[in-house]
């Protein structure tokens, strides 16, 4: 763990831009005035003298001599300017190069120096990572190189693991490795990428594939999930949009939707193989996801859906569209809300004000419905404004009226003329004639005919 915390951004940014995308490995310009490490290291037959060597240098300054001795864990080798910025100040502090010891992961390639150490009068035991490579034996160097003895084997596997994908080396050992690292660290996301890296660069691409699928649904929006070329992210979302599994259907909708790396016409390629999902959640889901697309390719997919048979989707598509700007879309969710108003004003103002919930949704509705500006909630509208004269909310009914503007005029001047039928409907529902004359002042300077008149300025 503390390796993890530690690890480097650079390593992440090499493994983004050399592993992943599978560049052709060109070096920086400065990396490209490396210090020839072959005479150097040749001669280095042993980890004790590989960590002596590299001791003696750090103590004299030998800075060429450290470049043709060690590595950094931002890789691939370190050059001569990079070691003039090693914090070598732990060196002092070693007394001896005690004995060798053998790496149980990889015995062969890695070996370990142990060295004495005295730190204000404590004595520890540390040691040096000390790698077989093609140019010699290298020091594999990070921040804290001299503190992890004795090292776990999940710490050697990372080790391991990190130098030979920095560098390129070793490969299928360093699959191996990974392999043993992810089955000790199932759920970690670095040792899944790592994996999946190396799986990469062996040409193993269904097994790279698979891992990645691991990434995304550990952690939609890490920085791992982000390094991913964009055909594997589309393969990869791809699978999983496709999978039986209802959980795995949303975690490649989240990640689709907060995704910068796909193109929007591939994004929406990929949403329309869930837009006829069999659960309305991940159909719900899929269509937030597409409303977030400012492709206008996405506009007949959503015109189409409202025809959809669940009415949870018909409305969120809908409320969509309408956003939109969209004439279809506004035209049915005016539907769907003047259907809900109509059913509150049947149940009474009396049941509906004394409710919490229903008072919220009243209000809502009519909230809504002003918004969206549709000449035909007028009269919904106006039913409950002069239906009750015992109590739906008129402040909240006239406000929304005036927010209709000009669409509701001429809804107002018929209903206006059309007293006394309603004074007919009043004495048929059995109100008193005190109930009907307070309904009708409802018509004058507080009622219909002041809303008409303020439309009309």
């Amino acid at each position: 763990m503390k390796f993890f915390k530690k690890f480097s951004i650079l390593f992440l940014v090499f493994s983004f831009l050399f592993v992943m995308n599978c560049g052709n490995g060109n070096r920086s310009e400065e990396s490209e005035k490396k210090v020839n490490v072959t005479k150097v290291v040749k001669s280095s037959k042993s980890a004790i003298k590989v960590a002596n060597e590299f001791v003696k240098a750090g103590m004299n300054g030998d800075f060429k001599k450290l470049a043709g001795l060690c590595c950094k864990d931002n890789g691939p080798y370190t050059t001569f300017g990079n070691v003039q910025y090693l914090n070598l100040g732990d060196l002092g502090h070693i007394e001896k190069i005690v004995r060798e010891e053998k790496s149980e992961v990889d015995p062969d390639n890695l070996k370990l120096a142990v060295a004495r150490m005295n730190v204000l009068g404590q004595i520890g035991f540390y040691c040096f990572y000390v790698f077989k490579t093609p140019a010699g034996y290298k020091v594999y160097l990070k921040r804290d190189y001299l503190w992890e003895y004795p090292p776990s084997k999940k710490f050697l596997l990372e080790t391991a693991v990190g130098f030979y994908l920095t560098n390129k080396l070793n490969l299928k050992k360093a699959a191996e490795l990974a392999e043993d690292l992810v089955r000790l660290k199932p759920n970690n996301i670095q040792a899944h990428y790592f994996l999946a890296s190396l799986y990469k660069l062996n040409n193993q691409e269904k097994e790279m594939i698979f891992e990645l699928k691991k990434v995304i649904i550990m952690a939609p929006n890490s920085m791992y999930a982000d390094a991913m070329t964009e055909d594997y992210k589309i393969a990869i979302c791809e699978e999983l949009l496709k999978d039986e599994d209802k959980k795995l259907r949303l975690k490649a909708l989240d990640y689709l939707k907060k995704q910068e790396g796909i193109s929007e016409r591939n994004k929406i390629s990929l949403l329309e193989i869930v837009l006829q999902d069999r659960d309305d959640f991940v159909k719900a889901a899929a269509f937030d996801a597409l409303s977030k697309i400012k492709d206008d390719r996405k506009i007949p997919l959503l015109e189409k859906a409202l025809q959809d048979d669940s009415m949870v989707i018909k409305e969120r598509v809908a409320r969509i569209l309408a956003g939109l700007g969209n004439s279809k879309g506004k035209e049915v969710l005016v539907n769907i809300l003047l259907d809900r108003l109509r059913s509150l004003i049947k149940m009474g103002s009396q049941k509906v004000t004394g409710d919490r919930k229903l008072w919220k949704r009243f209000s809502r509705i009519i909230h809504e419905l002003g918004d969206l500006g549709d000449g035909r909630a007028v009269p919904v509208l106006i039913e409950a404004f002069i239906c009750d004269p015992r109590g739906f909310p008129r402040v909240n009914i006239k406000k929304q009226l005036l927010r209709i503007k000009e669409p509701a005029i001429p809804y107002l001047e018929k209903i206006i003329l059309r007293e006394s039928e309603y004074r007919k409907i009043w004495r048929d529902k059995g109100w008193t004639d005190q109930e009907i004359v307070w309904a009708f002042k409802n018509w004058g300077k507080t009622g219909l005919r002041d809303i008409l008149e303020e439309l009309k300025k």
